[in-house]
């Protein structure tokens, strides 16, 4: 949307989207230019004047890092499980399928990031080994 607008604001105004586009802004529609001035005020991205252009790379990384910003703090709420999920869908299927791991790594890396990789500060609450001496037995760090 963001960039049919930035087409429309370079457009001769005697055409008809640009007509059109005038005539739903003067009836004060809920058109989708009140959709796309939402998401540029909700990433303070708006425009000083009607006709500036609104550069896509830079609203989209402000979308990210906002959406990012909410996610992490809906994730505190949610279970591991629940979090896992989320960004199953959202970004680990991407990052595996193109990177060149075997099958042994893309398990393990998955394990890791499902929890349930049998690491010592996991497996030695189970112990009730306190948190500060769960160390790793390979290189004695936390």
């Amino acid at each position: 949307m963001v960039r049919y607008r930035n087409r429309l604001v370079s457009m001769n105004e005697d055409r008809i989207p640009a007509i059109i586009n005038r005539r739903d802004k003067s009836l004060n529609t809920e058109a989708w230019n009140a959709q796309v001035k939402h998401i540029l005020a909700y990433s303070d991205m708006t425009p000083e004047c009607e006709q500036d252009y609104v550069d896509i790379d830079a609203l989209t990384s402000r979308l990210k890092v906002l959406n990012r910003n909410i996610w992490l703090v809906n994730a505190q709420a949610m279970t591991k499980l629940e979090v896992f999920m989320e960004v199953l869908d959202r970004d680990m299927q991407q990052v595996l399928v193109k990177s060149n791991l075997g099958r042994c790594q893309r398990s393990l890396v998955m394990k890791v990031k499902c929890g349930v990789l049998p690491l010592i500060v996991e497996t030695g609450r189970f112990k009730n080994v306190p948190r500060e001496l769960r160390l790793c037995q390979i290189c004695n760090e936390k």
